[in-house]
């Protein structure tokens, strides 16, 4: 069986292109267009691999930092540096 692949949060085309390398190397690999899908297909797919976009890491990392700050939530687009 391949290996699965889940891509989200990423640029059109660089989602397009590594799609496309992907599946040529025998990797299944499926698309997520928001949180909701990706979670879905995460645990539906049984996904080996998750590759995410950068906006998706940063809001991550604000939300990590705001917690152990003790702070309530924000979003990394509102930080100077992060969006």
């Amino acid at each position: 069986m391949a290996t699965r692949i889940l891509l989200f949060g990423l640029e059109p085309d660089v989602r397009t292109l590594l799609r496309r390398v992907l599946t040529a190397g025998g990797f299944s690999v499926f698309e997520a267009q928001n949180v909701d899908e990706a979670q879905q297909l995460a645990s539906g797919a049984d996904v080996e691999l998750f590759i995410a976009g950068k906006e998706i890491w940063e809001r991550r990392l604000s939300e990590r930092f705001d917690k152990e700050r003790g702070a309530p939530p924000s979003r990394a687009a509102e930080r100077p540096g992060l969006s």
